[in-house]
């Protein structure tokens, strides 16, 4: 497997093998932190990863000497160094546990970083050159492996990963090197944190769709203080509940994508969704019953957490003048309507 992840000719064979590897790895290191053991990375599975990046590092040098031999995708390599999506990995699981998945795959990026961490540096620095923005597929490949790498350097989530996405930021000539910069920043804590998030609002308050990435990034922070940051955006001047995107990207994000702090132990996180889908459900049905679908897997995790879902989609259900969208929606989870 790992021969055809590194050697095959075809790119999707090659990508397939990557997921299927760390899936395999993802499933046996949660085995063994949900049987009370330490969950650790394979070294067979970290030498692969440096084998990937040895070979992005080859072709970005080799290019540097005007060697056009070299075609590697390094679109290819971003996405097969990126681990499983949450989703794939919940439906390899009988229970699913959010924190583990998060745990786990945590540990696997953080064990990459410092298995490579020289390489990952070099491989930025050959990417992360000043250059004219263009919109090819090649310079598409590019920010893809940059953007990648920099989520690695910076998966300490310290004070160096801060100040390597703000220089980052500073220097980028385009949205997609900004956002990547703001996807790792947002995990971090501090003052640069504040300070790009206020400077990148106010360079782009005048495009929605722009504001709407900016409350993305931080519906989609993992972090401790993320129930009360969703609290602070909702009353924020840019966010309308009456707005569909912005709702989809503030709430649609966090109960979507942030499944670790959506899926919180303590029910906080499906509270914080219920208050807002009943604030929202008489304005836009159509968004509220929508949102409600984060819910519908709901008995697929932890007792615990299934008791928190159901406490909340009951308190929904039993709202005076509930649409009737959200309530054929909350009636099926339930199994109260067939």
């Amino acid at each position: 497997m790992r021969l055809l992840m590194v050697h095959d000719t075809d790119g999707y064979n090659r990508w397939e093998c990557a997921q299927i590897l760390s899936l395999r790895l993802i499933n046996r290191m949660m085995d063994a932190l949900e049987s009370g053991h330490t969950a650790l990375t394979d070294r067979a599975y970290l030498d692969t990863m440096s084998t990937l990046l040895k070979s992005a590092q080859d072709q970005l040098k080799g290019r540097e000497m005007g060697d056009n031999r070299r075609n590697q995708d390094l679109a290819l390599i971003a996405r097969m160094l990126a681990l499983p999506h949450y989703a794939m990995i919940a439906q390899e699981r009988s229970i699913v546990d959010p924190e583990h998945i998060y745990l786990v795959t945590r540990k696997i990026e953080l064990d990459i970083f410092s298995h490579n961490e020289e390489l990952l540096r070099e491989i930025y620095q050959l990417l992360n050159r000043r250059e004219a923005y263009d919109f090819d597929a090649d310079s598409m490949a590019r920010r893809a492996l940059k953007s990648l790498v920099l989520g690695l350097l910076g998966a300490r989530y310290d004070d160096g990963a801060a100040q390597l996405c703000a220089d980052h930021y500073n220097q980028a000539n385009n949205m997609t090197d900004r956002i990547a910069a703001l996807k790792t920043l947002v995990n971090c804590e501090g003052q640069l944190r504040e300070k790009i998030l206020a400077e990148f609002y106010h360079s782009y308050a005048e495009y929605p769709l722009v504001v709407d990435k900016w409350f993305a990034a931080q519906a989609g922070a993992v972090r401790p203080q993320i129930l009360d940051d969703m609290r602070v955006l909702e009353t924020h001047a840019a966010f309308n509940i009456k707005n569909p995107n912005r709702v989809r990207s503030l709430y649609g994000t966090f109960a979507m994508r942030n499944l670790v702090m959506f899926h919180r132990a303590d029910g906080a996180g499906y509270e914080t969704l219920g208050r807002f889908i009943t604030q929202l459900d008489p304005i836009n049905p159509q968004i509220a019953s929508r949102l409600l679908t984060s819910f519908r897997d709901w008995k697929k995790y932890s007792s615990g957490r299934q008791d928190h879902a159901a406490r909340v989609l009951r308190d929904i259900l039993a709202q005076k003048n509930l649409s009737p969208n959200s309530y054929e929606i909350v009636g099926k989870i339930l199994g109260e309507i067939k």
